[in-house]
């Protein structure tokens, strides 16, 4: 059977603690509901008896491996945890975080969350359009940024610093792509905030 180190590794995309201690207690209860059964109601044969005590003894064992797994995958989740919550600091610290022009800041969601801004064109349509992405998504695109840059946290500064020049190259092509777009919805949220401020 496999042990713990090469299940986790196994899974390692699609597993978590939370999956694994649900598989380990489904795998427990398979083997209780088995130890239940009334053998003397059945007549069983010796060989039958046998098959359901190596299935109890097997079942049993499964659980085992994926409470242990359970066990390393919550010392990794935990571990990740620490390194993107370190990361989202730099990140936030980082010229990404420090971004204040409203260009610069829909440029950068065009690249992040490409489908969230996948039809620039919906911004310049009202102004609530227009301040969803920069009041919800920009937020969200740092810890995308950090999410990805954890995976290497021997390499953040670097890998933050490659970003940024990543972002610098491709803002001309964005510009010329979704510049218009970008200065109708700066137009909308200058209009609104100049709205509010003649209401009070």
């Amino acid at each position: 059977m496999i042990d713990e180190k090469r299940l986790v590794a196994s899974i390692a995309l699609f597993g978590s603690s939370v999956k694994s201690k649900k598989q380990a207690t489904n795998l427990k209860r398979l083997a209780g509901g088995l130890q239940n059964i009334r053998t003397f109601d059945l007549d069983l044969t010796a060989a039958e008896q046998k098959a359901i005590n190596d299935a109890i003894s097997v079942l049993t064992a499964a659980a085992g491996v994926y409470r242990k797994a359970m066990t390393i995958q919550q010392k990794n989740e935990k571990v990740r945890k620490d390194n993107i919550e370190r990361t989202l600091t730099l990140v936030q610290a980082s010229r990404f975080g420090k971004l204040e022009s409203t260009e610069d800041k829909y440029l950068f969601l065009a690249t992040v969350l490409p489908n969230t801004l996948s039809n620039l064109s919906e911004i310049s349509e009202s102004y609530a359009s227009a301040i969803y992405p920069l009041k919800y998504c920009f937020t969200e695109a740092l810890e995308l940024i950090a999410r990805r840059l954890a995976e290497k946290p021997d390499q953040v500064q670097q890998e933050l610093e490659a970003a940024w020049q990543r972002f610098q190259d491709m803002r001309p092509r964005l510009l010329e792509r979704h510049g218009e777009q970008i200065r109708k919805a700066i137009a909308l949220l200058e209009t609104g905030a100049a709205q509010s401020v003649n209401r009070v």
